[in-house]
């Protein structure tokens, strides 16, 4: 039973603003979950396809399922705009869909894995292959900054870029971020 606060407060979105009238959100991130939300209506339109026997969840509760690899989980949500808790709007007919590999672990599990690849990625990084590759790099970094033709060619491939035209005269060699190289020429 929700408190005469709570229902005064729910009364008081307008059916005009009921969702209807907004647009849908979709969530994708790309090998982990999706997300979609909107009305009954529009899910439903968009094919998503909330099992029969499924009660829609009144309130803050939720219905979970499965369906091969996908759990999936049925929970109202709040639109873009509305503000205060969900319990405040028990009634309001905005949904969200949520589908997760289960083959893949939960939130925590993906922070473990996560955090082993920055490990792997650091160990790598401190192997003597990894030494050998940031050297190997670096030397190259330091060559082609003191490659003069590559300077200018990358410099008015810049300027292009910026909508600029390259500068032709001995000026377009300063750097302002090295002490001396006002009209300097990199050969």
């Amino acid at each position: 039973m929700l408190d005469r606060h709570t229902q005064a407060r729910a009364a008081a979105v307008p059916p005009t603003e009921q969702p209807a009238e907004r647009e849908q959100k979709v969530i994708i991130e790309p090998c982990w979950c999706w997300e979609i939300t909107g009305s009954r209506a529009q899910l439903e339109a968009d094919g998503i396809k909330v099992p029969a026997d499924a009660i829609w969840p009144e309130g803050t509760g939720a219905y979970r399922w499965r369906s091969g690899r996908c759990k999936f989980e049925l929970s109202r949500a709040l639109p873009n705009g509305l503000k205060g808790p969900r319990r405040n709007h028990p009634d309001l007919d905005w949904w969200c869909v949520s589908c997760r590999d289960a083959a893949l672990p939960g939130p925590a599990g993906r922070a473990i894995l996560l955090k082993q690849r920055e490990i792997e990625a650091e160990m790598r990084r401190q192997s003597p292959n990894g030494q050998r590759e940031a050297a190997t790099f670096w030397y190259g970094l330091s060559k082609a900054s003191q490659d003069g033709a590559f300077q200018a060619f990358k410099s008015r491939l810049l300027q292009r870029k910026r909508g600029r035209e390259p500068k032709t005269d001995a000026s377009s060699t300063t750097n302002p971020h090295r002490p001396g190289t006002e009209g300097a020429h990199h050969a």
